[in-house]
């Protein structure tokens, strides 16, 4: 549940980045996901 509630918090900010109802691509997510990792040095979850 968790990791869950993480996704969908990377998810929305990415999705505020853009105008109107956009779907956002499942490497688009990772890519951030990934970043904040390395950014942090720990887990995003």
């Amino acid at each position: 549940m968790r990791e869950a509630a993480t996704l969908a918090n990377f998810a929305g900010g990415i999705v505020c980045g853009y105008v109107g109802i956009v779907p956002i691509d499942r490497n688009e997510l990772a890519e951030h996901v990934l970043q904040n990792h390395r950014t942090h040095n720990g887990n995003p979850f």
